[in-house]
């Protein structure tokens, strides 16, 4: 076998193990009853994110999969049955960020234990990491998925096998339209434009 193909094997068996890891965690994590051991600390969300918005963080350099106070935390609202994605990308090559969606909100960081189970009082949605290949520590995470309730969701941001620095280490949260905006917005752009077409035609 070529020292490539060995390298290639050897790159497929680790993101392999990572994987294993990530779900031994998220098992481990409900097998406690989302019992988080850390202190309590106040969720101080980053802000609101709307479609067609890209949005910037930093997180510890510290790996907190299961830290949730090193977590950044954002909401967003969303209607049942729209179609969205979620899309995170490292600005520091040193971070191997991943992600969590949840329907509802919590008061205390010790309300979570994984980024990958429910928390005390909210269901996860989704959860992503490594979908994207990019330079630095595995992938970078995105997912795309369907709201299955209307309200106010919890997206919470990680550092989760990252690379030692000595500095925060930052990303890009992006969240196109939704497949409903899309639809609504061609349909008042089709409206308009017959609108404007009788129009003229009233006066040839």
């Amino acid at each position: 076998m070529k020292l490539a193909e060995v390298g290639e094997v050897f790159a497929m068996k680790l993101d392999s193990v990572h994987h294993l890891f990530m779900l031994v965690m998220g098992s481990t994590a409900l097998a406690l009853g989302n019992v988080n051991p850390a202190a309590a600390v106040s969720i101080t969300f980053e802000g609101s994110l709307t479609n067609g918005e890209t949005v910037t963080g930093e997180v510890s350099s510290e790996n907190s999969i299961e830290i949730p106070a090193n977590w950044d935390f954002w909401t967003f609202e969303g209607t049942a049955g729209s179609s969205e994605r979620f899309t995170a990308r490292r600005t520091s090559t040193a971070l191997d960020p991943a992600f969590g969606i949840w329907f509802g909100t919590e008061v205390d960081t010790d309300s979570y234990s994984s980024l990958f189970g429910d928390s005390l009082n909210t269901s996860l949605v989704v959860s992503a990491d490594d979908e994207i290949n990019t330079p630095g520590p595995f992938g970078d995470p995105t997912v795309r998925f369907t709201l299955p309730d209307t309200g106010t969701y919890t997206v919470a941001v990680a550092s989760f096998i990252s690379d030692s620095s000595d500095e925060p280490l930052g990303y890009t949260l992006r969240v196109p339209f939704s497949d409903s905006a899309t639809i609504l917005g061609s349909g008042l752009v089709l409206g308009l434009g017959m609108l404007l077409k009788r129009r003229f035609s009233n006066f040839t």
